[in-house]
């Protein structure tokens, strides 16, 4: 799925551009992913497990422009590509086609600015538009500042999966299931 560019106004007045990435911004994308899995552990994986080649990452952009029941969207500054996120199918099988999981990832340094409020607000209407009866998404239970923002958004919680992520220092987290019906009116 495409979507026409969109200007974002953050909460310091800088204007950002949120619009479909497009197979050109495959090396953007990985290594945005790579940074933010550098800055938080609240990502799924560790920086290296990002192996994805670009060849690889260009097609599944490519092949997501074509897509009427997914989408993938990037935050720009400039050329900077300071966030992304996007949902798709939960499954092809026609008792799940109304659920639709997302996933939202954005560079440390742009926190606390309303990046994250504005792409799950178009995520929503998009999903909507898709024809999606809910959204779906699992967070870290130690991730307070999201799970905030997703209960502010509409999402509730429906399970948590102990221990779900290991990380190096031998701590754990849970795996937080969260949803929200669509439409909810954001």
């Amino acid at each position: 799925m495409r979507i026409a560019e969109k200007e974002i106004t953050l909460k310091n007045g800088q204007t950002c551009l949120l619009r479909s990435l497009a197979p050109q911004d495959a090396e953007a994308l990985l290594d945005q992913l790579r940074q933010v899995s550098k800055e938080t552990r609240f990502m799924l994986r560790e920086p290296e497990e990002i192996t994805i080649t670009l060849r690889q990452e260009r097609e599944i952009l490519k092949s997501a422009q074509k897509q009427s029941d997914s989408v993938m969207l990037g935050v720009f500054h400039g050329n900077m590509l300071i966030a992304n996120c996007g949902f798709s199918p939960v499954s092809g099988y026609e008792r799940m086609r109304h659920r639709s999981s997302m996933g939202i990832c954005v560079l440390g340094s742009w926190w606390n600015l309303g990046i994250g409020t504005a792409m799950i607000r178009e995520l929503i209407r998009l999903a909507e538009q898709a024809g999606y009866q809910q959204l779906e998404l699992s967070v870290t239970g130690d991730n307070t500042r999201a799970r905030a923002l997703y209960e502010k958004m509409g999402f509730v919680e429906c399970g948590c999966i102990p221990n779900a992520f290991h990380y190096r220092d031998g701590s754990y987290a849970d795996e937080v299931n969260m949803f929200c019906k669509i439409p909810i009116g954001v």
